[in-house]
């Protein structure tokens, strides 16, 4: 969630930008911990004041604020950006403080218990601080931040801006690790050094791991076990001694003889408590990461609600030995489960790991668990279970394994791993967050630290109430909402993790309020961190199909000629009309409901299929008739599905169907696939749209597991079990979406070359105007990629018309992105051309974001190497991009990320999103002249995702007159373009958010 945080303050340099952490808090003892649960953008509106110095919430956003730390009892951390580079000197200003006293007196007036703390960020550190306040609601002054840390796969932690961004100041790591950081390097080193480890359980498993722990380098624990030394432990506890058995040493302190005897700095807090008294839950809430090595379910059911409400990676390890009766081994295996905190991930209850029932019998009076013992409920306490070193080693090394990984990756991370010694299998599980679970969901206990008792989970049940279900009864909204509902008035990101640095949360993570009683914990005595919730790969189970799934009854396509305002030339060719089609389908989900979704998009033979040896007529044909037999496939597709599943399933048909089209028509060649992707494209957002108008949601709320009965590995690979487009895309649109605006080859750049023979309908004929009138800051320069001098001459024109008049406007921003539409002969060109730039002019070699689709789009053909353009800017992927075979080989060769269109497929552009997000791989959402239902589509995708810089939108310029009334007056802030953004607070209702209704109803349909 930092890196989400992050983007949103650093959207635009020339502002600063604020953003409100709401978190949880957590009394340590000698320190505390702030857990965020939800992070609250503050939209323009929302700030009295804002500019590339100052920027001032408005009264009225604070009072809202506030009120919902009063009625949830959260605490406030407000975040602002300092866009001032990158120096390691980052600080609070004097403005900042008079501001924040303020603040902070007000808050600990009024809100007692809660509190008041403060991050500031530049383009590479961060500084932090808590307000303390005194019992009389006075502020008494800031305390530093400690770190901040993430809390999922990987775990990181950050210190200040004193330590920079690769986290604290490290020394050299122990001699004894010497061998070990060869292999892993000294960062990761470091980090499980800096690791606080809690393990509950010191007997056979328990002591393998705090003695693996030890020799991994882990420098500081909390070993919790209420037992003594016995002679049956002295076939598999480590560290244990033939004195320590008939003495009846305790088990802790076996295990910190242990680790002092490995590392004599190590330090070993023993708690010689049951983890279910108020001792062990304080010791060990203060810690990074929870190990729980024991076999019952009372203390995995209370580890798992200490490691969730304070938002700990919980590892938890089990080991099983069983026999026929007649003494033979039908059994010995084991399991490792790895449980992260926030959305990505999953707790040991999600997977059935522990039964509340059978916990809350282990808790009940001694009558009571007599009596469950007799009838079969539970095992007697008279029969330990066989138990054996060997088996408890591998397991405990698995476990070390994953951990190891976790704070420093090294492999594909493998969250639930099972161990057949029998059959010497050792293999990874399929897992998944469950939806509603009354643990882990954000309406229940993530990241609420002490505003949640744990007591009630552990007190012993009364005689009598053996039957009673131990359960974390708290309500849980629908799961559309907690995929993504936003807070009101302003957009939110997600509930925030947090372990004891500061927490932020997965950018999927956007969670349903849990409306609670104020119950304020003491405050701590000082502010020892904050922390975030990260996302890794969990693994799911395939699901049936769900009641949401629908089967298409009808689908209808309809077709208008719409001609250009102005010719348009990209690369070699020039458009002057198009083929519009617009798409109806009606579809059924398993409820037997009923609704209809639209799609719309330009079938452009000349971007798709560039072909000179057939005409513009011949090439449209072919694309209609094809647009029509794929409407028919998709109407006798009978099986229910989710509308990605039913676009996978048929894409060997588009296949089939082109050659087929084409042959029929006499063509030697059939239709590039990158021409089948837009003829079907209209279609697939159609049932998007249908989809989500069926079930009620808006569409982006039923790409997670509570709407699809597969997970992305069925169509992406193993490694993204478990995951879903949800965990990939924003929860709700970005209000403002930044617009690129396209200058063609044939534009006039200045009023002067405006003639007689321009239109003359009001609209911009030169781009000058064009940036007077909309203010847009992201240029999208079209070239010739085989003119040199004029592509760097063109470059330049455009830069300097853009730059002057955004500086008349008190604005200096500028965003180019530079395409060639495949003319180039090689990468050289562009190389050159970037060089030439960065000579003549660096301020706008500095402006130019990335460089898109430079050479052929066969990737095949020569297999050009783009790392020499990548090391001077982005090199995007667009017109090759058609599979994730092409992807694949992509980023093979060297391109930096892939565009994103909706004429490709609203299914392809998910899961293609899903696969860069991933990775890390940038990404951009590009337009093909869309109007109508085909802009509003795709601005509405662009909003979604995690983008360079906006979206195009370029029919305003050559189509002005393709979109209806009623969509222009419905969506006036996607049609008309002002401070250089789109608006997208249209975009609402189910659906893709057409709100067709509206529209049908002012144009008379």
């Amino acid at each position: 969630m930092y890196g989400e945080i992050y983007e949103f303050l650093f959207r635009d340099p020339s502002r600063e930008y604020l953003g409100v952490i709401l978190a949880g808090a957590a009394d340590c003892g000698a320190s505390a911990k702030l857990l965020g649960r939800t992070f609250v953008r503050a939209r323009p509106e929302d700030c009295e004041a804002q500019s590339h110095g100052l920027v001032r919430a408005r009264r009225s956003f604070s009072s809202w604020l506030m009120g919902l730390c009063a009625d949830e009892g959260l605490s406030q951390i407000d975040v602002h950006s300092h866009p001032f580079g990158a120096s390691p000197h980052v600080s609070f200003s004097y403005t900042d403080d008079q501001h924040e006293a303020e603040m902070a007196g007000y808050v600990y007036h009024h809100l007692p218990g809660s509190w008041y703390g403060s991050l500031v960020l530049n383009e590479g550190y961060y500084d932090g601080r808590v307000w303390l306040g005194s019992p009389h609601g006075v502020a008494l002054g800031p305390k530093r931040l400690r770190s901040l840390s993430l809390a999922g796969f990987p775990f990181v932690r950050e210190s200040p801006a004193s330590g920079g961004p690769t986290g604290l100041p490290r020394g050299e790591p122990k001699g004894f690790l010497h061998r070990q950081v060869m292999a892993f390097g000294r960062e990761g080193q470091a980090r499980i050094g800096e690791c606080r480890v809690g393990v509950i359980g010191a007997g056979g498993t328990g002591s393998l791991l705090i003695e693996g722990l030890a020799r991994l380098g882990v420098e500081d624990f909390v070993i919790m076990d209420p037992d003594v030394s016995e002679l049956t432990n002295l076939n598999r506890v480590a560290g244990m001694t033939y004195h320590d058995a008939v003495t009846g040493a305790p088990k802790v302190a076996v295990s910190q003889r242990l680790v002092t005897s490995i590392n004599p700095e190590a330090r070993v807090t023993p708690v010689e408590v049951s983890l279910f008294t108020e001792d062990a839950i304080t010791s060990l809430k203060g810690v990074d990461v929870l190990f729980v090595a024991t076999d019952d379910h009372a203390t995995r059911m209370v580890a798992q609600a200490l490691a969730t409400q304070y938002l700990m990676p919980l590892i938890s390890v089990g080991v099983a030995i069983t026999c026929d009766p007649g003494g033979e081994l039908t059994d010995v295996s084991g399991e490792v489960v790895v449980a992260l905190p926030g959305e990505a991930g999953f707790c040991l209850s999600c997977l059935d790991r522990y039964s509340p029932t059978r916990a809350g019998l282990e808790l009940s009076s001694d009558p009571d668990r007599r009596r469950a013992a007799q009838r079969g409920y539970i095992e007697t306490e008279a029969m330990p279970s066989p138990a054996v070193r060997h088996l408890n080693g591998v397991v405990a090394d698995l476990a070390l394994v994953e951990f190891h990984n976790l704070l420093s990756p090294f492999k594909t991370p493998a969250l639930w791993v099972e161990y057949d010694q029998l059959r010497c299998e050792v293999r990874a599980r399929p897992a998944a967050r469950r939806g509603d679970c009354a643990v882990c969901s954000p309406a229940a206990r993530l990241g609420l630290g002490d505003l949640e008792p744990l007591r009630p989970l552990f007190e012993r049940r009364a005689e009598g109430d053996i039957l009673r279900r131990v359960a974390l009864e708290v309500p849980v909204l629908p799961a559309e909402q907690a995929l993504g509902e936003p807070l009101q008035p302003s957009d939110t990101s997600g509930p925030l993790g947090s372990r004891g640095d500061l927490a932020m949360p997965p950018p999927h993570d956007l969670g349903p309020r849990r409306q609670t009683d104020r119950r304020s914990p003491a405050p701590p005595a000082h502010l020892r961190s904050a922390s975030a919730v990260g996302g890794t790969a969990p693994v799911a189970p395939q699901r049936p199909p769900y009641p949401t799934s629908i089967i298409v009854r009808s689908v209808e396509a309809i077709y208008t000629h719409e001609v250009c305002r102005t010719p348009l030339k990209f690369g070699a060719v020039i458009v002057d009309q198009l083929p519009f089609c617009r798409v109806k389908a009606t579809v059924e989900n398993g409820r037997g409901e009923v609704a209809e979704g639209w799609g719309g998009i330009f079938l452009m033979d000349l971007w798709a299929w560039p072909t000179p040896e057939l005409s513009h007529e011949a090439k449209s044909a072919v694309m209609i008739d094809l647009n029509q037999r794929y409407c028919k496939v998709v109407e006798a597709y009978a099986e229910a599905s989710h509308p990605i599943d039913l676009f996978m399933a048929l894409e060997d048909d588009l296949v089939r169907l082109n050659r087929e089209v084409c042959a029929e028509h006499g063509l030697s060649s059939e239709q590039p696939f990158l021409g089948a992707l837009v003829c079907a494209s209209p279609v697939d957002a159609a049932i998007h749209d249908a989809f989500g108008n069926v079930n009620g949601i808006d569409a982006y709320h039923g790409y997670g597991p509570d709407f699809m009965a597969h997970d992305l590995s069925r169509h992406l690979g193993p490694e993204f079990a478990g995951r879903y487009p949800a965990h990939y895309i924003r929860p709700s649109y970005q209000p403002e979406v930044p617009i690129f605006h396209l200058v063609g080859g044939l534009d006039k750049l200045t009023r002067a070359e405006v003639t007689g023979a321009d239109p003359q309908d009001g609209v911009p004929n030169s781009l000058d105007d064009w940036v007077k009138q909309d203010g847009v800051f992201c240029l999208k320069v079209k070239l010739r990629g085989m003119d040199l001098e004029w592509d760097i001459d063109r470059t330049l024109a455009v830069h300097g018309i853009g730059k002057e008049y955004l500086i008349d406007r008190g604005e200096e921003r500028l965003h180019l992105s530079a395409d060639t539409n495949e003319q180039c002969e090689s990468p050289e060109y562009i190389v050159e051309y970037l060089r030439r730039i960065r000579e003549v002019n660096p301020d706008c070699f500095e402006d130019i974001l990335y460089i898109e689709q430079p050479t052929e789009r066969d990737l095949t053909a020569h297999r050009h190497d783009m790392r020499g353009i990548a090391e001077l800017k982005p090199v995007i992927l667009d017109e090759s991009l058609v599979s994730l075979e092409t992807f694949e080989l992509a980023m093979e060769l060297g391109w930096s990320g892939i565009a994103l269109k909706s004429c490709k497929g609203q299914s392809p552009s998910l899961l293609l999103a899903s696969k860069a997000r991933h990775m890390g791989i940038p990404y951009t959402v590009q337009d093909l002249t869309n109007p109508s239902l085909a802009l509003i589509h795709s601005v509405g995708l662009g909003a979604r995702l995690y983008t360079m810089m906006g979206v195009e939108a370029n029919s305003r310029q050559f189509f002005p007159g393709s979109t209806t009334a009623g969509e222009k007056q419905v969506h006036a802030g996607i049609f008309t373009v002002r401070d250089g953004v789109a608006r997208t607070d249209s975009l609402r209702g189910t659906g893709l958010g057409y709100q067709m209704s509206r529209i049908r109803e002012i144009d008379g349909d």
